[in-house]
């Protein structure tokens, strides 16, 4: 009953907790969609343009929204102006920088009503008039030295409501195609979205940024290794005190002063072979057959040149050879291995 108590409880807080998160993305829903201002491409209210800028994306062009301020438009495509905010298009900079980028030969389409047209001062500009495309929707053709504004007038006919007669979006995309434009950006930071002024990835630029991360990455790298060892711990040349090694030692230096060589060598390869078996995933030692024939597959005991030495070391103790200096070798020459197989 107390169990039962309890998952009711907690049922009831994680019911109350996901009706919140309802009320509160509702709200905040509504809030993002009251944001958007009128003409723009994001808005999907009877006044906004979101519906021409989906047809425009089906008919086959490379759409986008642009956000960014006129210094940083890219090259080679068509910007689209929707009834844009006289304040921030009139803007000195940014006409300055509208300017520049019309006379390299890109193309501006300019919606809005015939009434509003003085306001963007295309003398200012340098626009010479060149002609109408009246059934095209009223559209009127300017040339800015390489490029060309395009003024489309009664704006209202191409909003989501008045693309209903479909006639409208008929002689915007007829208005389009006549551009020979493939990249079509729907201008948004005119409508107050976006960024303004210069951002840090501006002054870095696409190189500039891929410099920057390489640095992080190498820096995130080199903490990381500082933070952590890798490899082995360091070989401490010291003997372990346990009764198995002081009894080996103790007979290697009775025999080493017998000057019985090849007992000393027996002794420590049945000790080094111990090992090697280990390494090599072995349970009981293997005859030396089979040990020489799993080293010979090993790439690092092939690499340190084990075979030979072990085949070196058993011919030794075969033929009792009394070679001191052969014998410190082939010892010394195991051990090295001995440690690093560790």
């Amino acid at each position: 009953m107390k169990n039962k108590n309890r998952w009711m409880k907690i049922s009831g807080y994680g019911l109350l907790i996901v009706v919140l998160m309802m009320v509160g993305l509702y709200v905040y829903g509504s809030r993002i969609q009251e944001k958007y201002p009128d003409f723009s491409s994001y808005n999907s209210k009877p006044l906004g343009t979101k519906a021409l800028y989906l047809l425009t994306e089906q008919m086959g062009f490379r759409t986008a929204r642009y956000e960014r301020p006129s210094r940083f438009l890219p090259e080679k495509v068509i910007l689209i102006a929707i009834k844009p905010d006289i304040d921030i298009f009139n803007q000195k900079l940014e006409r300055k920088y509208l300017k520049s980028w019309l006379e390299s030969g890109n193309t501006l389409l300019l919606v809005d009503d015939s009434s509003n047209l003085k306001k963007y001062d295309m003398d200012a500009w340098g626009a010479r008039y060149e002609k109408d495309l009246n059934e095209q929707g009223g559209v009127s053709i300017y040339s800015v030295s390489q490029g060309r504004i395009y003024f489309m007038d009664n704006v209202e006919r191409i909003t989501n409501k008045g693309l209903k007669a479909m006639d409208p979006a008929v002689a915007f995309i007829e208005m389009l195609d006549s551009t020979k434009a493939k990249d079509v950006y729907f201008n948004e930071y005119f409508h107050g979205a976006g960024v303004r002024g210069i951002t840090i990835l501006d002054l870095l630029g696409q190189n500039g940024l891929l410099l920057l991360l390489q640095i992080l990455l190498a820096v995130g790298i080199y903490l990381f290794v500082k933070s952590r060892r890798f490899g082995k711990p360091m070989v401490v040349f010291e003997i372990i005190k346990r009764q198995e090694n002081e009894n080996l030692f103790a007979l290697a230096g009775m025999y080493m002063k017998a000057k019985a060589y090849s007992l000393v060598l027996e002794l420590y390869l049945e000790f080094f072979k111990k090992q090697l078996g280990k390494y090599l995933g072995y349970r009981v030692i293997p005859d030396e057959a089979e040990l020489l024939s799993a080293v010979s597959t090993n790439q690092f005991l092939e690499r340190k040149g084990l075979r030979g030495v072990l085949s070196s070391s058993l011919q030794y103790t075969k033929f009792d050879k009394k070679d001191g200096r052969q014998l410190l070798h082939l010892i010394s020459t195991l051990e090295q291995v001995r440690k690093e197989m560790e």
